[in-house]
């Protein structure tokens, strides 16, 4: 990576393309080798189409922040509101981190603790009082960094895609 600043601003409908590549990308490393080719091209054709990631970028319930190094995207958070989980439900006033990606070669850099914390603060400023997370149970590098900046498990739920089913934490963290 260049020695150019790290830039953070909300995310624009023009970023779809590159949200959805790195989405895409960084969603495949983490989990293609415990799925079926099938069912991860099925997931990644719909949850990262550059359509369906240009409609949340316009829906008023979805806030992207993103990071740029010489105004390449390296990473983006995406808060969703109006979301809950079977555990959390009972909670007020939550919000959804549905998605924190740094690209693989910017991680080590801070860019996701910085974007954590933005998240946190975005959530605050919307009024939400708590903020709730999905991380995968075997990938204990996030449930570490996600522990460590205040989040507790507060249950468990399971990620549907296609015939394959992921095991999550439910994190919660009051803000």
């Amino acid at each position: 990576m260049s020695e150019s600043p790290i830039t953070y601003r909300y995310g624009r409908v023009e970023d779809d393309e590159a949200i959805s590549e790195l989405g895409a990308r960084v969603f495949t490393s983490t989990f293609a080798s415990l799925l079926p080719q099938n069912d991860l091209a099925s997931y990644l054709s719909e949850a990262y189409s550059t359509t369906n990631i240009a409609a949340d970028l316009r829906n008023p319930s979805v806030t992207f922040v993103v990071a740029t190094v010489d105004n390449t995207l390296v990473a983006f958070l995406q808060l969703r509101r109006d979301t809950s989980a079977k555990c959390i439900d009972q909670m007020e006033s939550k919000i959804q981190l549905q998605r924190l990606y740094v690209s693989e070669k910017c991680q080590g850099l801070g860019i996701g603790k910085h974007l954590l914390a933005r998240a946190e603060r975005e959530a605050r400023d919307i009024g939400a009082k708590n903020i709730w997370l999905a991380s995968w149970k075997p990938n204990h590098k996030a449930e570490r960094i996600y522990e460590s900046t205040g989040y507790v498990k507060a249950g468990e739920i399971a990620f549907a895609l296609g015939g394959s089913t992921l095991e999550d934490w439910v994190m919660v963290k009051s803000i």
